[in-house]
């Protein structure tokens, strides 16, 4: 929900939980401070109400990779007020990673600058055959498939697998050319 003078725009999903007005204007209270760090990003909250508490999850994308920040407290205010700081300490250090990186950049330019022109002949040609360069492992989460384009888009992906929990096969979900949708389920 965009309000005035809120340059994010946070989307607030509840499983198990009744969404207040109360709640919802808490979290985006708290989640307004984030406008120092980022702008114009979705920021995606997750509310989950279990046993014994509740488990929030915030999810952007920031500078091109996806931050997800997890709290899990018996008080869903205090849990929320947890979070935040860990989100907003989370931008803080990523921004500063960033600004440290371009500066390093200028500085490299400045002394290729100041050395010789290398010869082109001296550079040995490489050639480079595709390879796996990223494995990753994630707990397959069983899910509906409008919760998995929920978090797919919540990532920033293109695509995104899943266990769907009502067929309880593997599915791939992907952003097709024209926007829409795709989805490849697995046979038993």
């Amino acid at each position: 929900m965009r309000k005035k003078g809120v340059a994010v725009m946070i989307q607030i999903i509840s499983k198990n939980l009744t969404l207040t007005d109360a709640i919802r204007n808490y979290v985006e209270k708290k989640l307004s401070k984030s406008n120092d760090y980022i702008k114009n990003e979705k920021i995606y909250v997750y509310l989950k109400k279990i046993n014994i508490g509740y488990t929030i999850e915030i999810v952007t994308n920031f500078n091109g990779s996806t931050l997800t920040i997890k709290e899990q407290n018996e008080d869903l205010f205090t849990g929320i007020n947890k979070i935040q700081d860990r989100f907003i300490e989370a931008l803080r250090r990523k921004k500063e990673k960033i600004k440290s990186k371009k500066s390093m950049t200028k500085n490299a330019g400045k002394k290729m600058a100041i050395n010789d022109i290398i010869d082109d002949n001296l550079i040995e040609e490489e050639y480079h055959h595709p390879k796996i360069v990223k494995r990753k492992l994630f707990d397959m989460k069983p899910m509906n498939v409008e919760e998995a384009i929920l978090q797919m888009e919540a990532l920033g992906h293109n695509s995104f697998m899943f266990l769907n929990s009502e067929t309880d096969t593997m599915c791939l979900l992907y952003r097709r050319k024209d926007g829409n949708y795709g989805y490849i389920e697995g046979n038993r």
